[in-house]
Protein backbone atom coordinates (compact mmCIF):
# COMPACT_ATOMS: atom_id res chain seq x y z
CA UNK A 1 0.00 0.00 0.00
CA UNK A 2 1.65 3.28 -0.83
CA UNK A 3 0.85 7.06 -0.41
CA UNK A 4 2.09 10.39 -3.27
CA UNK A 5 1.44 13.33 -2.69
CA UNK A 6 3.55 16.48 -4.48
CA UNK A 7 4.28 20.12 -3.60
CA UNK A 8 5.08 23.37 -5.05
CA UNK A 9 4.91 25.21 -8.63
CA UNK A 10 4.58 22.58 -11.09
CA UNK A 11 4.20 19.79 -8.92
CA UNK A 12 8.20 20.06 -8.12
CA UNK A 13 8.43 18.17 -4.98
CA UNK A 14 7.27 14.76 -4.65
CA UNK A 15 6.91 12.64 -1.04
CA UNK A 16 5.72 8.83 -1.59
CA UNK A 17 5.06 6.40 1.41
CA UNK A 18 5.00 2.88 1.08
CA UNK A 19 4.12 0.03 3.87
CA UNK A 20 4.47 -3.85 2.88
CA UNK A 21 2.90 -6.39 5.18
CA UNK A 22 2.30 -3.98 8.05
CA UNK A 23 -0.92 -5.42 9.04
CA UNK A 24 -0.20 -9.29 8.37
CA UNK A 25 2.89 -8.82 10.33
CA UNK A 26 4.34 -11.62 7.67
CA UNK A 27 7.68 -13.66 8.53
CA UNK A 28 9.57 -16.03 6.30
CA UNK A 29 10.95 -19.11 7.97
CA UNK A 30 14.17 -20.64 7.07
CA UNK A 31 14.90 -24.52 9.04
CA UNK A 32 18.27 -25.67 8.81
CA UNK A 33 19.58 -29.19 9.05
CA UNK A 34 23.14 -30.41 9.66
CA UNK A 35 24.32 -33.46 9.99
CA UNK A 36 28.10 -34.64 10.67
CA UNK A 37 28.80 -38.35 12.34
CA UNK A 38 26.60 -38.81 14.85
CA UNK A 39 25.18 -34.90 15.74
CA UNK A 40 22.30 -33.51 14.13
CA UNK A 41 21.72 -30.07 14.33
CA UNK A 42 18.79 -27.88 13.53
CA UNK A 43 18.77 -24.28 13.11
CA UNK A 44 15.40 -22.15 12.51
CA UNK A 45 15.74 -18.29 11.19
CA UNK A 46 12.87 -15.72 11.18
CA UNK A 47 13.14 -13.15 8.79
CA UNK A 48 10.37 -10.58 9.00
CA UNK A 49 9.34 -9.54 5.93
CA UNK A 50 7.43 -6.15 6.44
CA UNK A 51 8.89 -2.87 5.49
CA UNK A 52 8.50 1.09 5.59
CA UNK A 53 9.56 3.36 2.86
CA UNK A 54 9.83 6.93 2.57
CA UNK A 55 10.99 8.63 -0.76
CA UNK A 56 11.83 12.27 -1.22
CA UNK A 57 12.34 13.54 -4.97
CA UNK A 58 12.52 17.11 -6.35
CA UNK A 59 12.76 17.84 -10.16
CA UNK A 60 15.10 20.62 -10.77
CA UNK A 61 15.02 20.93 -14.63
CA UNK A 62 11.56 20.82 -16.85
CA UNK A 63 11.14 18.97 -20.03
CA UNK A 64 10.37 21.35 -23.09
CA UNK A 65 8.03 19.54 -26.08
CA UNK A 66 8.71 22.14 -28.62
CA UNK A 67 11.65 21.12 -30.90
CA UNK A 68 13.13 23.02 -33.08
CA UNK A 69 12.74 22.51 -36.72
CA UNK A 70 15.40 23.65 -39.75
CA UNK A 71 14.28 26.15 -43.19
CA UNK A 72 17.24 23.81 -45.46
CA UNK A 73 16.73 20.43 -46.40
CA UNK A 74 18.88 17.17 -47.88
CA UNK A 75 18.25 16.35 -51.38
CA UNK A 76 19.47 13.17 -52.54
CA UNK A 77 19.73 13.31 -56.40
CA UNK A 78 22.56 10.70 -56.31
CA UNK A 79 20.79 7.74 -55.90
CA UNK A 80 22.51 4.29 -57.16
CA UNK A 81 20.47 1.94 -58.81
CA UNK A 82 18.03 4.77 -60.03
CA UNK A 83 16.82 2.88 -63.29
CA UNK A 84 18.69 5.14 -66.23
CA UNK A 85 20.74 3.26 -68.56
CA UNK A 86 24.09 4.77 -69.69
Amino acid sequence: MGLQRSFLKENRLSLRLRVANFLTGWCSYMNTYTTQGDVVGCSTSRIPMTGLELTVSYRLGSLKTHVKTTEKTIENDDLVGSGKVN
